[in-house]
């Protein structure tokens, strides 16, 4: 007996999902939307700086655009910007959420550059603002140049030195208190001078031991 096969919705990132689940989630997922859009950095336009009329989004850019912009995004082809409507008319995969959150506007100024286009060009001149758009997100012309871009600096470690030893800073050696003795009353034994054991018979000079020999050379 052959299943019924499953519809699918594909998102506009590529995932698949099952209508069924998009039906049940669909008011959960927009709510999310709906926080990540009401964001301070997202409430403002990612290219004409338009305030508070964030109402399109482009998905695989994750920025958020005013009516317009994202109007003129349409007409960049999918393969540069997916634009989709952020009001709740279209549904929104999982992915698609995901992505909205890890990137947004703020994140985009450091990818692209700020919001307002140069030499005065708006909107209102569609040739021009797309081939804005087409420097800003294809070639990147308006990226920060690398020295204002903050990056992090890494430091080198500073080679060890040896610290001071003190006892308070150790907690599991224990110290105990050694009497020292007086050292005048340590006796040492001292070496005697070897004594002559016989004469040289040629000479009659005294034969001295290797020992005494030693012992004079340091003048003792």
């Amino acid at each position: 007996m052959a299943t019924q096969k499953q519809e699918l919705w594909r998102s506009a990132l590529g995932t698949n999902y099952p209508k069924e689940y998009m039906e049940k989630n669909e008011q959960r997922l927009y709510n999310e939307l709906l926080d990540i859009r009401d964001l301070p950095e997202n409430r403002t336009c990612a290219d004409c700086g338009a305030k508070g009329t964030v109402l399109w989004a482009s998905v695989n850019l994750g920025v958020f655009l005013c009516m317009t912009c994202g109007a003129h995004h349409r007409s960049l082809g999918t393969h540069i910007s997916k634009p989709k409507g952020a009001t709740g008319t279209y549904w929104w995969g999982e992915d698609e959420i995901a992505h909205m959150k890890s990137h947004g506007n703020a994140r985009a100024k450091m990818v692209y550059g700020e919001s307002v286009p140069p030499n005065g060009v708006t909107p209102d001149d569609p040739i021009k603002w797309k081939q804005y758009l087409t420097d800003k997100y294809v070639h990147k012309r308006y990226a920060p140049s690398p020295d204002k871009v903050v990056t992090p600096v890494l430091t080198k470690t500073p080679p060890s030195t040896p610290t001071k030893f003190s006892p308070q800073s150790s907690k599991n050696t224990k110290f105990t208190n050694v009497l020292m003795p007086d050292i005048g009353s340590i006796q040492f034994d001292i070496p005697k001078t070897p004594t002559v054991e016989s004469k040289n018979e040629k000479t009659g000079a005294p034969i001295v031991s290797p020992t005494q020999d030693f012992f004079a050379s340091f003048g003792l």
